[in-house]
C-alpha cells in the first residue's frame, strides 16, 4: 500500500492511499460470500454462490460498494499508523478511482496549543462601585416605569407619547407603513428614520397631518436606502404626557416587593441588588479580559471538524432554550428570514472563542499541573479542573483573587445572607431594576457543558465527535 501524505491545512491533512489490486480482489471476494448470504442465489446455498455468479446477479458496484465498507476503515487505520499521525477524530475518505483503487483520506489532527508566555501578561480592571447616584438612577427608571399616560389637548413634545398614522415610500415604493401606532418620542425610537423625522412630528397636535421628504444618509444601515430621499405622510391621532408618582414610601410599597414598604428600604434592596450585579458583571469581565489577552499571545490550532461539531451541539442548545420558551428553531429563523447555515455562521464566532478558550485553559492546567479540587465528583472534574485553572491564571495576570470582588465590601452583606435572601425570593431579577441593562446569563443545568460562569467560561476539550466513512 503507498501512502502520500499532500501536506497540512487548518490542521487536517489529506493521504493520497493506493490500494494493491491484489487485496482489493480479496475484499471483493469476501463480500460477495457475504452478499450470497444475503440475498436469494438462485441454484445455490446461501453462501455458497461462486464470485462470478454472484457478480453477475448483484453487479459489480454492488459487490465493490459493499468491500469498501470493510476495506476503507482497515486502509484508513494503516494509511495513519503509516504516516505516523495522531488523528483527533475519526476521518472521512472518497475513492478517487477504482481501478486502481487510490482513496483520499481527510485525516483532523489532533489540537495543537502554545499558551505562549501568560504569566507575564497583565490585566487591570477598577473594583466595582454602587454610588448614591447609581441607586437614585435607578430609582428614578422605576419611577419613569410605573407612570401613567394622561391624553393632554397640547402639541407634541419630547418624552410624550403619541398615537400616529404614517407611511413612507422610496422611489413609489413603500418601505414604512404603521397604523394608530402608540410612539413614544425619543431619540432612540428612531435611529433607523432619516435625521429630523422627530423634530417633524414634535409640534404636530391630535388631529394633524403632514407631508414631508427626508434624505437618508450614506452610511444609512440599510444599503438600499442610502442617499435615498423618503416621502413621509404622517397623522397623529392623539397626544399624552407622562404623569410621575410622587418618590414617597407609597411609591415604593405599591411597587409589590417583599420586605419593602419605605422609600429608604427600596433604595437599600437597590443598592444590595445592584452590588451583586456588578460584582458579578465585574468578575465575567475579568476573566473575559483575561481569557482574550493571554489568547491573543498563544498559538492555537485545531481541525474544523471541532467548530463543525459544537455548532451542531450549540444548534441543539439553542432549540432546547426556544422550546422552553414556547416556539421552535424554525420559526425562530423564519421570522428572522435566515437559513440554518446562515444561524450557524452567526453562532460560529461564539462557537470557535468557546473552543479555543477550552483547549487553551486545558493546556495551561497540563503545564502547571493543576487537578480539580478534592472530593470534586468523577463528572466534574473536567471543568472543576479548568476552573482552578482559571481562577489561578486570573490571580497570576490581574492579582485579584478568586473571590474578588469582596461582595461583602460592596453590599454589606455576607454570601450567606445574599443567598437566604435569594432562597426567600427577596433577591430581584436585574431587570427589574434597571431595564437598560442586558443580563446575559446560562439556563441551570448548563454548568456541566459550559462553566459555571457563563458560555465564554472553559470547558473540558470534546473528542467524541464521529464521521461516517465513505
Amino acid at each position: 500500500m503507498n501512502v502520500t501524505q499532500q501536506g497540512i491545512e487548518d490542521h487536517q491533512t489529506i493521504l493520497q492511499i493506493e490500494v494493491e489490486p491484489e487485496r482489493v480482489q480479496r475484499a471483493m471476494q469476501q463480500a460477495a460470500r457475504k452478499l450470497s448470504q444475503r440475498y436469494r442465489i438462485p441454484g445455490f446455498r446461501p453462501g455458497k454462490a461462486p464470485y462470478n455468479i454472484v457478480l453477475q446477479m448483484l453487479g459489480k458496484d454492488q459487490v465493490f460498494d459493499a468491500a469498501l465498507d470493510d476495506l476503507g476503515g482497515q486502509v484508513y487505520k494503516e494509511a495513519v499508523e503509516q504516516a505516523a499521525l495522531d488523528p483527533f477524530a475519526p476521518g472521512r475518505i472518497e475513492v478517487v478511482t477504482r481501478e486502481p483503487l487510490t482513496i483520499k483520506a481527510l485525516v483532523p489532527l489532533k489540537p495543537d496549543v502554545d499558551p505562549g508566555d501568560y504569566k507575564n501578561v497583565r490585566v487591570v480592571i477598577d473594583d466595582p462601585e454602587v454610588t448614591e447616584d447609581d441607586v437614585e438612577e435607578i430609582v428614578e427608571n422605576l419611577q419613569a416605569e410605573q407612570a401613567t399616560w394622561t391624553p393632554v389637548e397640547r402639541p407634541a413634545q419630547l418624552e410624550d407619547r403619541v398615537t400616529m398614522h404614517a407611511n413612507g415610500t422610496v422611489d413609489g415604493e413603500q418601505m414604512f407603513h404603521v397604523h394608530d401606532e402608540e410612539v413614544w418620542l425619543v431619540e432612540d425610537n428612531f435611529k433607523e428614520f432619516p435625521a429630523g423625522f422627530l423634530d417633524e412630528v414634535v409640534g404636530m397636535s391630535s388631529g394633524d397631518s403632514r407631508e414631508f421628504d427626508l434624505t437618508y444618509p450614506e452610511d444609512a444601515e440599510h444599503e438600499a436606502l442610502r442617499g435615498k430621499t423618503a416621502h413621509f405622510e404622517v397623522e397623529i391621532r392623539d397626544v399624552k404626557e407622562r404623569e410621575l408618582s410622587e418618590l414617597d414610601d407609597e411609591f415604593a410599597a405599591g411597587l409589590g416587593l417583599g420586605g419593602v414598604s419605605t422609600l429608604d428600604e427600596l433604595r437599600e434592596r437597590i443598592r444590595i441588588n445592584e452590588g451583586v450585579r456588578r460584582a458579578r458583571d465585574a468578575r465575567d469581565q475579568l476573566e473575559d479580559k483575561v481569557l482574550t489577552a493571554v489568547a491573543e499571545q498563544a498559538v492555537i490550532k485545531y481541525p474544523p471538524i471541532m467548530v463543525a461539531a459544537e455548532l451542531e451541539d450549540e444548534m441543539e442548545r439553542q432549540a432546547e432554550t426556544m422550546q422552553r420558551m414556547g416556539f421552535t428553531l424554525e420559526n425562530y429563523l423564519r421570522f428572522t428570514n435566515m437559513t440554518p447555515d446562515q444561524f450557524r455562521a452567526q453562532l460560529a464566532p461564539t462557537v470557535e472563542r468557546r473552543i479555543q478558550r477550552s483547549l487553551l485553559m486545558d493546556a495551561i492546567a497540563k503545564r502547571e499541573e493543576v487537578e480539580a479540587p478534592e472530593g470534586t465528583p468523577e463528572e466534574q472534574a473536567a471543568n472543576a479542573r479548568l476552573r482552578t485553572a482559571l481562577n489561578w491564571l486570573v490571580e497570576t495576570v490581574s492579582g485579584k483573587p478568586a473571590d474578588w470582588p469582596n461582595i461583602t465590601a460592596l453590599t454589606g452583606l455576607s454570601e450567606d445572607e445574599i443567598q437566604a435572601m435569594a432562597d426567600e425570593g427577596e433577591m430581584e431579577d436585574e431587570e427589574e431594576w434597571e431595564d437598560t441593562e442586558e443580563w446575559e446569563g446560562e439556563e441551570e443545568g448548563e454548568e456541566g457543558e459550559e462553566g459555571e460562569d457563563g458560555d465564554d467560561a472553559p470547558t473540558a476539550p470534546s473528542a467524541t465527535t464521529e464521521f461516517k466513512e465513505a
